[in-house]
């Protein structure tokens, strides 16, 4: 086929000629190809393969490479260079704009190459996004539509709200610091799935934070403290150490929940199964040593947060889970329940009242 300028018509290859002892020459259209006889079996392929007709005139494609942005200037396609950054001798962040780029603060600019590979892909996916009948992307305060995008704000704010929606439902609850919990029901009771967090009582009274190991040694008085007085290393994960005299003051959890009696923790393990089982049960599924997890049947999430004895002395993270109860034993000692990593079963005993150990708080 040929265009002549109106259509596109049917000519006659003049690719081949024929001579006397043919030989192979460079390929020229003008003139044809010269091939040897040996050759002339492999021509059909090579006139199919080679010189079906393109339309190379539409394209340039020089120093292009996968990826790069392609731009129709109006005859063909050619290589452009992206701009979605613009340089500023003091950038402020503004919202994103396809036409002018990016304007970032000084500190996101650390942060780009990251939001690009993770949030955005390769630039190439950006620009087919873009550039697609359903890549209409854009950057509001307040979505309207599923292809919007919506800004870091908006995402908090909604967030917060689906939290505090779930407060008031009871799926999860606030502490007075402002921690925040998931909850399970389990049989007729509700538990907090986490170890308890707060630092204060729940009418807003500090509880004494004590790390001296003598001066916790000597307490008769409420106290807490961090598992090895690292806040940051352990507190999320495993919560507050708190002795018993702290528990016995009936304000330790938030309102409306309190610190389990020995009986309510004795109602729990008979529920999953006996004291002799409910370890694993119970037990979360990560964390404890030696692949002792449990399998978490009822979304207790029991952690090993370890203790702090008499003497002040931090022991078991990661190996054993201790818990209070609110019932005392005798003068000097409290009801606790004890879960470790190469036990199936649920420890019940009792503590001396100035031992650190974990809460858990079920609904009132």
């Amino acid at each position: 086929m040929q265009f002549d300028g109106v259509k596109w018509v049917k000519v006659t290859p003049t690719y081949i000629e024929t001579e006397t002892d043919p030989a192979f020459t460079a390929w020229d259209k003008s003139t044809g190809i010269n091939i040897t006889e040996s050759q002339i079996s492999d021509l059909a392929n090579y006139i199919e393969t080679e010189t079906d007709p393109t339309v190379a005139a539409n394209f340039d494609f020089t120093g292009a490479a996968t990826g790069d942005l392609l731009q129709f200037d109006g005859v063909k396609w050619v290589k452009v260079t992206p701009t979605y950054i613009e340089t500023e001798t003091d950038p402020a962040f503004t919202a994103w704009d396809k036409s002018t780029g990016i304007n970032i603060t000084e500190s996101q600019i650390s942060d780009l190459g990251t939001y690009i590979e993770t949030e955005t892909q390769t630039l190439s996916d950006v620009i087919a996004n873009n550039n697609s009948a359903n890549g209409q992307i854009k950057n509001v305060s307040d979505p309207t539509d599923a292809q919007d995008v919506a800004t870091k704000g908006y995402v908090d704010l909604l967030e917060t709200q689906i939290e505090a929606l779930q407060i008031a439902v009871g799926l999860k609850i606030k502490d007075i610091d402002g921690n925040i919990y998931n909850t399970v029901t389990i049989g007729t009771q509700v538990w907090m799935a986490e170890n308890l967090k707060t630092t204060k009582y729940n009418d807003g009274t500090d509880i004494p934070l004590v790390t001296n190991n003598a001066d916790w040694e000597g307490l008769s008085t409420p106290a807490y403290c961090w598992y090895q007085n690292d806040e940051a290393t352990y507190g999320n994960t495993y919560g507050v150490l708190y002795n018993w005299y702290t528990v016995n003051t009936g304000n330790l959890c938030p309102t409306g929940w309190h610190v389990p009696t020995d009986a309510e923790w004795t109602t729990l393990t008979d529920y999953v199964g006996g004291i002799e089982i409910a370890g694993t049960k119970l037990k979360a599924t990560t964390v404890w040593y030696d692949n002792g997890n449990g399998t978490d049947d009822y979304g207790f999430s029991a952690l090993p947060g370890g203790y702090r004895n008499i003497n002040g002395m931090f022991g078991h993270v990661g190996y054993y889970g201790y818990w209070w109860s609110s019932t005392e034993y005798g003068a000097s000692y409290a009801w606790y329940r004890s879960m470790t990593y190469h036990y199936e079963n649920v420890n019940r005993y009792y503590n001396n009242e100035r031992d650190g150990s974990s809460v858990r708080c079920v609904r009132d």
